[in-house]
């Protein structure tokens, strides 16, 4: 526990220090999407980003757990985590959509296969689904693969 709480601290700390240029900037007007417009000036703030959201993941899923917890704890601390993992995904994909640089993209492409799996919402799973689909037909980089990941994962709950 003690090794998992100084990762957890660690990853903190390093998003505390992060400049201002790793904040989002904020839009005016009517949303565009289902996912929450996270706008960013560079490719790699837009990478850092989903890789911490890709890392807070990680750790989620390698918490220790306390020994002699009741069903009703071990329920309550399982939806948490999934609750906190569903909103790391949407951050990701937030990112993805909202920016028009198709390198940090690209790049997302491993963050979410691996974290969208977590997403819950219909219509933010269908967004997803068409968006990769259309990063495909621009950047040339093959999504078939991540689409039938999600779409499997998304079929066995």
């Amino acid at each position: 526990m003690s090794e998992w709480t100084s990762m957890q601290l660690e990853i903190d700390r390093w998003r505390t220090e992060l400049p201002q240029t790793f904040k989002p900037v904020s839009l005016w007007g009517p949303p565009k999407s289902n996912f929450p417009e996270l706008v960013m000036f560079h490719g790699w703030n837009i990478a850092a980003m989903q890789y911490y959201h890709t890392v807070m993941s990680i750790l989620l899923l390698a918490e220790p757990t306390s020994a002699g917890q009741n069903a009703w704890h071990k329920t309550e601390q399982i939806n948490n985590m999934r609750r906190k993992l569903e909103s790391h995904a949407i951050q990701i994909c937030g990112l993805a959509i909202s920016n028009e640089s198709n390198a940090a993209r690209v790049n997302a492409f491993g963050p979410i296969c691996f974290c969208g799996v977590w997403i819950t919402d219909a219509e933010q799973r269908v967004e997803l689904i068409n968006s990769l689909k259309r990063w495909q037909d621009v950047t040339a980089w093959p999504v078939d693969t991540i689409i039938r990941t999600l779409s499997t994962a998304w079929q066995t709950e």
